[in-house]
């Protein structure tokens, strides 16, 4: 077995953030892109990320769709997401811009080349 290192990004606003011990108080950001986190993580060789919508998580809806669908697509990348996001919208298609993996809670649903859930 071995073993694989996913990096993360948090996103709020549209930007690449960090919540001191989950404060929403506490914010750190990041200069830079979110579209280019995704590429150079591409590029960087990886082939997982995951993204979550602080936004998401603090209203309980998904926040920031446009962007995850533009850092899934643009990066070529399996992306595991969470913040906001339950069973309903991945069943309705929430994702259409490649794989992609929510987590919410205990549950996890991948999107690919097929819908499972643990």
């Amino acid at each position: 077995m071995s073993l694989q290192v996913i990096p993360s990004v948090d996103l709020r606003g549209g930007r690449v953030v960090r919540l001191k011990q989950g404060d929403y108080g506490r914010q750190i950001n990041y200069d830079v892109d979110p579209i280019e986190v995704a590429r150079a993580y591409a590029a960087g060789g990886g082939g997982w990320f995951h993204i979550v919508d602080l936004d998401g998580a603090k209203e309980g809806k998904p926040m920031q769709t446009p962007l995850i669908e533009r850092m899934i697509a643009e990066s070529g990348m399996k992306v595991q997401v969470g913040g906001g996001f339950d069973r309903r919208m991945i069943f309705s298609g929430c994702w259409r811009r490649g794989p992609a993996e929510s987590s919410w809670g205990r549950g996890r649903w991948r999107i690919g080349s097929g819908l499972s859930g643990s």
